[in-house]
């Protein structure tokens, strides 16, 4: 590991009593306290590199970031235990291991999980994508089918206005039939009253022309 990883940003030395701030960096307890007093904000306090502030309980950051066993800030992140160490724990127990420092395990974390968020955006917009060709199919088909009824409702009409428009024509010429059949049938009653009133007329005249004493009297 580079020496830089054991310098205190404040003071340039290698790092006395160091500890890990919640952003990542290593100071001196002395240099990080002195920087935090001069500070004067209560309870916020801010990374002299980053300048990221944080709400900072600075005993939790102590306890956080060192080692139970040596008292040591942990510096190295083991990647085959997946656990972080101080640097003796690194030359006791984990040497042979597959070891990084503890801010470039955290870089290479906060990558992965960006890719996985790229991943996981890139999947939101696909989904949105298909989402949206999936209104559009589901508009056309509703265009389609509001097409259909209509189409069928002015078939209907059409048909009916058809149909309307024969039955008349048909009961015009049904009345015209009836009408004609009524003038002949009221012709022939005519006729036939005529015929009636002649009857008598022509009974009496041959009864009188017919005598049955007289046998040439119907020669």
């Amino acid at each position: 590991m580079e020496d830089r990883q054991f310098c205190c940003a404040v003071c340039l030395d290698l790092l006395k009593d160091p500890v890990t701030i919640p952003c990542g960096h290593n100071y001196c307890m002395s240099c990080i306290e002195t920087y935090w007093k001069a500070e004067n904000v209560k309870g916020i306090h801010s990374c002299p590199q980053c300048r990221q502030h944080k709400l900072v309980d600075f005993s939790k950051v102590l306890k956080a970031n060192t080692c139970s066993v040596h008292n040591e800030v942990m510096k190295v992140f083991c990647r085959t235990d997946q656990m972080c160490v101080c640097c003796l724990c690194w030359i006791n127990k984990h040497r042979g291991h597959e070891t990084v420092p503890v801010e470039k395990e955290r870089a290479d974390k906060e990558k992965d999980l960006e890719l996985i968020l790229k991943e996981v955006q890139r999947r939101i917009q696909t989904r949105k994508k298909e989402e949206g060709v999936l209104e559009k199919e589901i508009e056309g088909i509703k265009l389609s089918a509001d097409t259909a009824v209509k189409d069928i409702e002015m078939t209907v009409d059409e048909l009916v206005s058809f149909i309307k428009e024969n039955a008349s024509n048909l009961k015009q010429q049904i009345r015209s039939q009836q009408k004609d059949e009524m003038s002949r049938v009221k012709e022939l009653q005519k006729k036939l009253e005529v015929s009636k009133g002649k009857s008598p007329t022509l009974l009496h005249k041959q009864q009188r022309t017919f005598d049955p004493r007289q046998d040439g009297s119907i020669l």
